[in-house]
């Protein structure tokens, strides 16, 4: 599962295709759990102890490298330092119209 991840493959997806919960693929691949297993290192957690915000730049950046590589959100949280989620969240309000 980690060598998965680290190569694009979603938490989401792990969890699907190995039957399990997501919190279990989560804490497998960050090392919370399976920690006897060492090749390849666990994935750090993003975004734990702290908020790592970008900005708008950034954040037009990732939506531009979705929707152009089909990048995954988990390929998009490693290149610009954030979480899955968080990539995931960027490019969710990117679809929404502008509420001023």
């Amino acid at each position: 599962m980690r060598r998965a991840h680290a190569g694009g493959a979603s938490l989401r997806s792990l969890a699907d295709k190995f039957h399990l919960k997501y919190a279990t693929v989560r804490a497998a691949v960050q090392g919370t759990t399976w920690r006897h297993l060492t090749d390849p290192p666990p994935v750090p957690a993003s975004g734990r102890g702290g908020r790592h915000a970008l900005t708008s730049a950034q954040e037009a950046d990732l939506v531009r490298m979705r929707e152009k590589s089909g990048a995954t959100y988990a390929q998009l949280g490693a290149a610009f330092g954030v979480s899955e989620a968080t990539a995931w969240h960027v490019c969710e309000r990117s679809r929404r119209p502008a509420t001023d």
